[in-house]
């Protein structure tokens, strides 16, 4: 009954930690998410200056004088530039997102596993104290019946 129950106080760290971790990759996932996000509006600001500077060059060429062209086409450079990168950069965050859920999702299948070990050495220790209860039920009324079957 011994080994049970320390069977049962190991658990209780194993769990524990398991708990801890399943709270700090939660955690991860939301700052990873909330950078996705942050990344994501930054892409859509990006796009619309890059349209936007689309629109200006075009409308440039259409002058005769053309003014400032050059400078025009390496603004439109560096928008598009910036938008590739914010890209590159949403796609490696999301790659992330995905190996810290797997992450979660581990340490959640671990949890489970320890806890139904957990509930199972629990199980078992209820049964044995059952049995030691029932044990002592039965030499108790066992002592009674002799003892009352002496004093006949």
């Amino acid at each position: 009954m011994k080994a049970q129950q320390e069977k049962i106080k190991r658990l209780q760290p194993i769990m524990e930690f398991k708990q801890l971790l399943i709270r700090e990759s939660a955690q991860i996932l939301v700052l990873l998410q909330e950078e996705k996000t942050r990344i994501e509006r930054e892409i859509q600001h990006s796009q619309q200056t890059y349209m936007a500077g689309i629109e200006t060059l075009n409308q440039a060429r259409t002058h005769a004088t053309r003014p400032s062209l050059k400078l025009l086409e390496n603004s439109l450079d560096y928008s598009k530039e910036k938008w590739v990168a914010l890209f590159k950069s949403s796609k490696e965050v999301s790659r992330k997102i995905k190996a810290q859920m797997e992450v979660l999702l581990e340490s959640q299948r671990e949890l489970h596993a320890i806890e139904k070990l957990h509930h199972t050495y629990q199980m078992e220790f209820r049964k044995s104290l059952d049995l030691m209860e029932q044990k002592m039920s039965d030499d108790l009324s066992l002592q009674k019946f002799q003892a009352e079957k002496e004093g006949l």
